[in-house]
């Protein structure tokens, strides 16, 4: 089959004008606000971690997880009719199966301590980022690895301060992700 420059051409258009079309529906959508949400969330949660320990630190992160169950329903609810398309399905449906794979790997590995269980949830959803990335933005790929690596190195080598970098590192990342969709993508 024999292609010609013209047709090459015409067919890498169409594919930018969906990635495009792809790239507006999530920035359109309450992905963007997500990210900041828990993103912030992440950052208080970590630094809480830092800074206490035991009982009041599973309290501080019930807090946090449930005020953002509560503000994630609120902004689904506010966005779903505008983010009916079939990319929001794919994505949706991206992240739930990223979440039911990382609770079998968390089953499976089981993490013995805070930051080791810190460190898998990021390694995790960088993966998520990474995924996202090859799909949709190529951004996202390098945002997820270089946070991967960030994280490992945090956790080889400035163990007793890991919760403030993850503090800054993954609540940060999810902050600016979250900013640059809502600036770049729209």
């Amino acid at each position: 089959m024999n292609v010609s420059k013209h047709e090459a051409q015409e067919a890498l258009e169409a594919v930018q004008r969906v990635s495009d079309q792809l790239r507006h529906a999530v920035a359109s959508g309450g992905t963007p606000y997500y990210l900041i949400m828990w993103g912030a969330i992440l950052l208080l949660g970590y630094i809480g971690s830092h800074f206490t320990t035991g009982l009041l630190t599973g309290w501080i992160w019930l807090g946090l997880a449930g005020t953002g169950s509560v503000l994630s329903f609120v902004i689904g609810m506010y966005f779903r009719m505008k983010m009916r398309t079939g990319s929001f399905t794919r994505i949706l449906y991206l992240w739930l199966g990223i979440m039911v794979w990382a609770s079998l790997i968390w089953w499976i590995a089981a993490p013995s301590t805070g930051e080791q269980a810190s460190l898998l949830t990021v390694v995790i959803f960088m993966f998520g980022y990474v995924i996202t990335g090859l799909w949709m933005e190529p951004t996202a790929t390098w945002v997820g690895l270089i946070t991967t690596a960030l994280a490992v190195i945090g956790y080889t080598l400035f163990l007793p301060f890991f919760y403030l970098w993850l503090a800054f590192l993954g609540g940060g990342t999810m902050i600016l992700s979250g900013v640059y969709i809502l600036r770049r993508w729209k």
